[in-house]
């Protein structure tokens, strides 16, 4: 299945209107495609329900921050440059 997505990806290489960014797309996608073999060699069957607790406390972690932003930007972001994004309207270009 992961395969299919970095040959959907590349395929979309036909009708892109930026050939760079669509390239940096195929790479990233071989990168999880990677990263997912590398744990399907590394992860055994006892260790596998281990890894993949620690995975989804780590992502449940990250969600939770991620959100918990929403409702208090001012007191949780960590964006000290950019500020809440959504107060302002988005430029064109």
């Amino acid at each position: 299945m992961a395969g299919c997505s970095v040959g959907w990806t590349a395929l979309s290489l036909a009708w892109s209107s930026s050939i760079p960014q669509t390239v940096d797309e195929i790479q990233r996608t071989l990168v999880y495609v990677a990263g997912a073999a590398a744990f399907l060699l590394v992860a055994r069957r006892g260790l596998a329900v281990t890894l993949l607790g620690a995975v989804l406390g780590g992502l449940t972690g990250v969600c939770a921050c991620a959100l918990a932003t929403r409702p208090f930007p001012n007191e949780l972001s960590a964006d000290v440059f950019g500020g809440y994004r959504l107060t302002r309207r988005a430029r064109r270009r």
